[in-house]
């Protein structure tokens, strides 16, 4: 028995966005993270109190992360670590040694976004290798709202019965 098949066809192939591979979006592994101190402080508006004013405004986070790790490759003098763009990161951030006598301000300008939700710390000197740190970050976010989006820190709202939750 004879097959037919289909007679072949070339096409363009099409252009497409790159993916991001590991390397993009991990951090880099010169540090070892010990612990996360995470402290978040929620802000939502009064529903339930008479004459409210429905503001979204009002409707916000503030935090602070402490960050324990070791620096275990190479001497650096920026740090990154990821933050997502929504957050707005304190003035200043702070480095602390755990080993040595290490104290240093990073102040705003020295401290911005980079690609891949990632943020970027320059040191004023270079830190040592096979010591322990502590990066201090203080932030502020607003929420994600489940009609807009799902991902992050966001609120979430029904009706039960007629009262709003």
């Amino acid at each position: 028995a004879t097959r037919t098949f289909p007679p072949t066809t070339t096409t363009t192939p099409r252009t497409t966005t790159p993916q991001l591979t590991l390397e993009d979006i991990r951090l880099p592994d010169i540090y070892e993270v010990a612990k996360y101190d995470l402290l978040i402080r929620s802000y939502l508006r009064p529903y339930d109190l008479p004459n409210s004013n429905p503001d979204e405004s009002k409707e916000y986070y503030t935090g602070n992360v402490k960050i324990t790790f070791k620096l275990v490759k190479t001497p650096v003098n920026f740090l990154l670590f990821h933050a997502h763009p929504s957050l707005k990161i304190g003035d200043t951030i702070r480095l602390r040694g755990l080993d040595d006598a290490t104290d240093l301000t990073i102040p705003k300008g020295s401290h911005d976004y980079a690609k891949n939700q990632l943020y970027r710390a320059n040191l004023t000197r270079t830190i040592d290798v096979n010591k322990n740190y502590v990066l201090d970050i203080d932030f502020v976010g607003t929420y994600g709202y489940s009609s807009r989006s799902l991902s992050g820190f966001y609120i979430s709202k029904y009706t039960e019965g007629n009262q709003l939750k």
